[in-house]
């Protein structure tokens, strides 16, 4: 885990809007200096095309409504796993060269190997574009 704000590892035991996740958010954020920092504002502010989201999941839905709140909630889940996936990249890449396709679809892969990313049972590999 990375130990930021927001991190189910950084904030165990802790009642979700109450005082003391509060004041071990404001804990962590007075830790993080310079390249952190900037790093953790960058994530705050990211977010996922709204319009992307609302496709994505009216495809999965079978074109069923689909509300904000549900947009809300899908677009904050990708959030985090794009976020894991930069993470677990970035570990095992190291240095600040600019991460390629193939090393995020092997994060991707070794993610779905520990269980950490939960796929449909009739998860099925997407033909693929170009052969």
């Amino acid at each position: 885990r990375s130990g930021l704000p927001g991190d189910a590892g950084s904030l165990e035991g802790v009642e979700p809007g109450g005082a003391e996740a509060v004041d071990g958010v404001m804990a962590t954020l007075a830790t993080l200096e310079g390249e952190d920092l900037a790093r953790y504002e960058t994530f705050r502010r990211s977010q996922l095309s709204k319009s992307q989201m609302k496709r994505l999941i009216s495809a999965v839905t079978a074109g069923a409504p689909v509300t904000e709140d549900v947009m809300v909630v899908v677009g904050g889940v990708a959030k985090v796993l794009v976020g894991e996936l930069v993470t677990e990249a970035r570990g095992i890449a190291g240095g600040d060269a600019p991460l390629t396709p193939q090393q995020i679809r092997d994060v991707y892969q070794r993610l779905l190997r520990r269980g950490a990313v939960v796929t449909s049972p009739t998860h099925t590999r997407p033909r693929p574009l170009m052969r």
